[in-house]
């Protein structure tokens, strides 16, 4: 199951679910004219070994507590096209240990 910039059909995803983070990437790419972009992939695991990968892109505000520390997580993304700022559609948080928050652009999730 692939999802692309859809919160309706990410709640019945269930992120709840996976509760096990696997990994959490930065990537920078800078263009011709210098100007860099963000974009960071999560991945997590349910108890049952279902994994779950988020990618987002256009990522801006990041913040990150220590990942390392964290047992178990709750990832959230939540729709701010209300907030309206420029390149900002979704917020993505890690809410039980305050692991990392950011804004984005886009998101995708593929569920395996």
């Amino acid at each position: 199951m692939n999802i692309w910039n859809n919160i309706g059909l990410l709640e019945k995803v269930n992120l709840v679910r996976f509760s096990k983070l696997m990994s959490l990437a930065t990537k920078r790419t800078i263009n011709d004219s210098g100007q860099s972009s963000f974009a960071i992939e999560i991945v997590a695991e349910s108890s049952e070994k279902q994994r779950i990968t988020i990618h987002c892109g256009g990522v801006v505000d990041i913040k990150f507590g220590n990942p390392a520390e964290t047992a178990d997580i709750l990832i959230n993304i939540f729709d701010v096209r209300d907030w309206q700022r420029e390149g900002v559609r979704y917020r993505v948080t890690e809410e039980e240990n305050a692991a990392f928050s950011f804004n984005c652009a886009e998101f995708s999730v593929e569920l395996e």
